[in-house]
């Protein structure tokens, strides 16, 4: 077993790592650390919280809930799967997960400020879902879908503006935002 000093200066290190931005490097650390013990749920949530801020959303999201099965209270587990799916445009995921942390943590300041955003974003987000793949108002590929369903959290005045709307998608004229 690791001495508890390098255990301590090996998270350490990882977390200046991901302080300075080099969140492959601090993955890579933490990696160590997990391979070694699996089942700790710091490490786990702390691999979930570097892998969201590197946008590796889906290893986000597997850490986090690999925590989550270890410690079902890890607030910082479930505020890293909200945001993991916030940024993939599924606002109902991301709100499950705000409930579940706010029944444990009825005033978690981030809680409390992402549930709002997530309401205003549901409300306001248009989002274009081709083969489950979903298309967001910052995303450049919008000129290119043919064949696409809109979810129920679609304004069309949100979707033209959100770029060029190729004339294979919208009919004979092409929508420039």
């Amino acid at each position: 077993a690791l001495k508890p000093e390098f255990f301590d200066a090996c998270v350490g290190l990882a977390t200046v790592l991901s302080w300075k931005g080099d969140y492959t490097a601090s993955l890579q650390e933490l990696g160590k650390l997990v391979d070694r013990y699996p089942n700790n749920s710091m490490l786990l949530s702390l691999s979930a919280k570097v892998s969201l801020w590197s946008d590796r959303i889906d290893d986000a999201i597997r850490y986090a809930r690999l925590s989550l099965r270890y410690d079902s209270t890890d607030t910082g587990a479930l505020l890293a799967i909200a945001r993991a799916y916030e940024k993939k445009l599924d606002f109902e995921s991301a709100m499950k997960s705000v409930r579940r942390l706010l029944e444990l943590d009825p005033h978690n300041p981030e809680a409390i400020r992402l549930r709002d955003a997530l309401k205003e974003e549901s409300r306001n987000t248009a989002v274009l879902s081709v083969n489950g793949e979903n298309f967001g108002p910052d995303n450049t590929h919008f000129n290119k879908i043919v064949s696409f369903t809109l979810s129920r959290r679609v304004s069309y005045r949100s979707v033209i503006s959100a770029g060029v709307i190729s004339r294979d998608v919208f009919g004979s004229r092409d929508v420039a935002g």
